[in-house]
């Protein structure tokens, strides 16, 4: 029973016959949504059965495997600019030193030790 049903105060026919009618209309509208919900998803698992029988693996499996490539890709582009910082900065103080200059900070005098080692 619905809630309109057990109102206190008595509802005319029409009134019981429209709130019937809206509540049918609702059913009818959810009921879309959910057949419409159901067949993207149909839709989606029909993509991926057919993107593995084209490639072999699964969609979600590609991505992963692609987000893997690009993400070790970045760590060694990150890498790379770490090492040619830290290479440029050994230059800078061996430069520094070449002009006579003593090492005052503790990467400086690590970074001359580096260049005896």
């Amino acid at each position: 029973m619905t809630g309109w049903s057990r109102s206190p105060v008595p509802l005319s026919r029409s009134a019981v016959l429209a709130f019937m009618a809206e509540e049918a209309q609702e059913r009818r509208e959810q009921r879309e949504r959910e057949q419409r919900a159901e067949e993207a998803r149909e839709r989606a698992e029909a993509a991926a059965v057919q993107y593995h029988a084209e490639h072999g693996e699964w969609p979600w499996v590609t991505r992963a495997r692609e987000m893997d490539v690009a993400a070790r890709a970045e760590a060694r582009e990150e890498e790379q600019r770490r090492v040619g910082r830290a290479e440029q900065q050994q230059a800078r103080y061996a430069a520094r030193i070449a002009a006579g200059r003593s090492p005052r900070s503790v990467s400086e005098i690590l970074a001359v030790a580096a260049l005896y080692a």
